[in-house]
This record gives structure tokens, sequence and C-alpha cells, in this order.
């Protein structure tokens, strides 16, 4: 008791996709009959419906003197949710084996036989035995063993209508440590995503196999979920000695293959396409800060002097001291300089800080990475215009 099991239930609404146009229509036509349609509002949240208990057959299948649709149609597209589910009268019960395995329930009065759409995802939540400690260690049952009294609760709910569970989780009891733990990074709307993104796997898989009205795996038949599922010999191997140990029935045989369709293959094929697009941005996005480093860099390295070696500056003196004699003026009365390309203007030797190119390419990542030049800073207007571009390439990249 008190572990999250009725919190659980109702948070599944928030991870499923919102209904589609169609099934908004189904929805809106069940619940207008049933006079539920308040102002005529609509809306594309998928219906959560969690009655009482105590509800009657008819409350949860339909009926009354105009045959009114029930909970498990008001749950069509949506989610039925049975809190105590053994509390519940087990008739009451039994009668839900029927919508779940149609997809639909029928009501049929002297005057008249209705049909409504009961296509729902039943979540029931209990606890191990009456007074819900019967596992916990330690614990000793007042009025029997606990094994006697676990399987006599239980046994509340009849075999077949467990047989069309698809899963049984168990919840164990929440710890003060884990009430004090830092709420977890995923919420429900990264849940969402994974979840719609398989279901569109699921939807153009069955698309491209002609059934256009099955969406889910849930909804495919036997027969197309065998051809769906295409186990290899080791898969087929291992679910018929489960099969045959575990005393599956043909529809559980047949769930266990939707089940095993949906968690693996479906949903690793949508994380997989969102992995690889992911790997796709981030492939695009070095290519980019690779281009930047060494564009900037070269072009950094040309106007600021780079180019100018000292047997290259050696050079230059030499035809400047030509030049120089060539006019009637002493050698070395000029003295030979690296000039900015843009302005002309020359480059003093202890103002040149760019001679290297991995001077000149750790400038430029400093540049991209933070709002400063370091060390080095550029003295000619072009490297002060590369600077200023690359500065806001950084922000682009890096933000």
């Amino acid at each position: 008791p008190g572990s999250g099991k009725s919190m659980l239930a109702a948070r599944l609404p928030s991870i499923l996709p919102p209904l589609t146009p169609r099934e908004l229509l189904e929805v809106s036509m069940i619940h207008s009959v049933a006079g539920e349609l308040a102002g005529g509002a609509l809306t594309n949240a998928r219906p959560f419906r969690a009655p009482h208990h105590n509800a009657s057959m008819a409350a949860l299948i339909g009926g009354g003197a105009q045959a009114r649709p029930g909970e498990v149609s008001l749950a069509h597209n949506g989610v039925l949710f049975l809190d105590e589910f053994p509390e519940f009268q087990p008739q009451t019960l039994d009668s839900l084996r029927q919508p779940l395995e149609a997809g639909e329930v029928s009501i049929a009065r002297a005057n008249a036989r209705v049909t409504y759409p009961a296509r729902f995802q039943l979540i029931g939540a209990m606890n191990p035995c009456r007074c819900g400690h019967g596992t916990d260690p330690g614990y000793t049952c007042r009025r029997q063993q606990n094994e006697r009294c676990i399987a006599a609760y239980q046994a509340r709910i009849s075999g077949p209508l467990l047989d069309r569970f698809d899963l049984s989780i168990d919840v164990p009891a929440v710890t003060a440590a884990d009430l004090i733990l830092p709420a977890p990074s995923e919420g429900s709307a990264d849940v969402a995503e994974r979840v719609a993104a398989a279901r569109a796997v699921q939807a153009e898989r069955y698309r491209a196999m002609g059934l256009p009205g099955v969406a889910t795996n849930a909804a495919a038949p036997p027969s197309v979920i065998e051809d769906a599922a295409a186990l290899d010999a080791a898969g087929l191997a291992l679910l018929r000695d489960a099969a045959e140990r575990m005393r599956l029935s043909a529809r559980g045989y047949h769930r266990v293959l939707k089940l095993a369709r949906s968690a693996m293959n479906d949903v690793s094929a949508a994380r997989d396409g969102k992995t690889n697009q992911i790997a796709a941005n981030l492939r695009i996005y070095f290519i980019a800060l690779f281009s930047v480093l060494m564009i900037a860099s070269t072009l950094m390295f040309y106007v600021e002097g780079g180019l100018y070696t000292p047997d290259a500056i050696a050079d230059g003196q030499i035809h400047m001291d030509a030049a120089a004699t060539a006019r009637g003026e002493a050698a070395g009365s000029v003295k030979f300089l690296p000039s900015d390309p843009l302005t002309g203007a020359a480059i003093p030797e202890e103002k040149r800080f760019f001679t290297s190119i991995p001077e000149t390419m750790w400038w430029c990542i400093v540049t991209l990475t933070t709002t400063g030049y370091g060390d080095l800073y550029p003295v000619t207007m072009g490297g002060r215009i590369i600077a200023g571009v690359t500065m806001l390439l950084g922000l682009v990249l890096f933000g």
C-alpha cells in the first residue's frame, strides 16, 4: 500500500499520443450519447476512467432502460483504471473478458440491441492481500498463513481474466530514502515522444502490409503479428520452451509476441531513429566547427603577417637596402616590415603575435569558446574584422 500504483496509472494518459481526428470523433460520439459532452467541448486528450470498486455490471459494461454506454465504452481509445481490483464483484470483472477480446460491447434489451466500441487499455491495481502487507519481510498475518491469505485474496480474479493481461508488475514499497532522492530528469513529455515514435513505426508497418485500420501491435490479428514479429529459429525455440514451461495459452502466446515486438523492435527502432538524427546533427556541428577553425586561423595568419618568416623578412630587407643604395641613401636607413593587406600600414616586430599556425589555431579556439582573445590580439584592420566574425560564430556554435 502507498507505493504509487494509483499515481502511476493516473499518469499513463500523459505519455500516450493525442487522439487522431478519427478517434476524437468516436470518443465524442460515445460521450455525447452518454450525456457527458459538457457544452459540446472536444478535447484530444485520451479518456481516463477510474470507477469505484462498488460499480455494478451495468455501470461498467453499460445498460439501463436506455442501454447507455458503460465505463468500458467511455474509456474507448483511452485508459480504464480499476483500483483495488479484487474488491470488484467477480461477475463484474469477468464481464470485461468479451470487450477486451472483441473491442466492443453489445447491450441487448427487449426492445433494442446496441453495440458500442470498447477498445481500451485496462490497468488494474491491487495489494498482495487484504491487509496489503503479506509479502513484507517478517510480517505474519493475523488471519491465517501469509501464503493462504495471499492465495485467497488473489483467487477473486479468474484465470481467464488474468490471461488477458499483457504485463504483471510488482511495485515494491517506497522507503524514506526513495522519497528524499531528487526527481528524475526524464519527464512525461520525454516518454511521450518515445511512445509516439514507436506507435508511428507500428502504424507504418501495418500500412505497408495493407492494414490501414491497424495502428498498433495490440490491435493486430494473431496471424498478422506472427508475420510482423518474424522470429528467427533461436527466438522460436525460446518462445516454444517458455510457452511449454509456463503453460501459456494460445492467447498468451500471441500476447508475448505482441509485447516482444513492441518492447524490443519498435521502441529500439524509434530510439535508433532519434539517435541517428542526433548523430547526424553532431556531425554537421563538428564539420561547421572545424571549417570555422581552419578558415579563421588561415586568414588571421595571413593578415597578421604570419607568412613573413625571418628569412622572408631578411630577403625583404636586402631588397629595401638595394633600393636605398640606388637612391643614394645609406643601406639600412629604411627597415623592412610586414604590412596590413587592407590598409598597407606596417606591422612592428613587437606586435607580430601570429607567427605560427599552432599559435593561430589556439587563438581561434580561445576566441570561439570565450569572449576574449587570450594572450594574442590582432593589430591589423583585417585581423580585427576576422576576430569579430569569429566571436559571433562562437556565440552561434556554443550559445
